[in-house]
């Protein structure tokens, strides 16, 4: 029984140095995807319901969103908001407020950037 125990502790510290390997030389990192939830008309304009998802192997702090609202040719708007944390294969929730109606005007939302731990 002890030689068992020493051999599967072995083995996950081995695992544990290549995965801490792995990271450091960026085979790991999250992938930021977003997607318009809804828009909500509230008091001082509408908020963009943005869901944003990591789909990487790695978690995202600090996770910066932007939406930035187009009319004529021109931004007009921007809008953002800052995740702390989005766990590798979890997503999130996030409003953006604008004062003109997101739905009658094109609104890019991306990620900007965001902190591997």
């Amino acid at each position: 029984m002890g030689i068992l125990s020493a051999v599967l502790v072995a083995a996950t510290i081995g695992f544990l140095i290549l995965e801490g390997a792995a990271s450091r030389d960026g085979a790991r990192i999250p992938v930021i995807e977003t997607g318009i939830d809804t828009v909500v008309r509230v008091s001082r304009g509408f908020v963009m319901r943005v869901e944003v998802r990591n789909t990487g192997d790695a978690p995202a702090e600090d996770v910066r969103i932007v939406g930035e609202m187009e009319v004529d040719g021109a931004i007009t708007e921007r809008a953002e908001a800052v995740l702390s944390l989005v766990p590798a294969g979890s997503g999130r929730l996030v409003g953006l407020l604008f004062s003109r109606d997101p739905r009658a005007n094109p609104v890019t939302v991306r990620a900007v950037g965001f902190a591997i731990p």
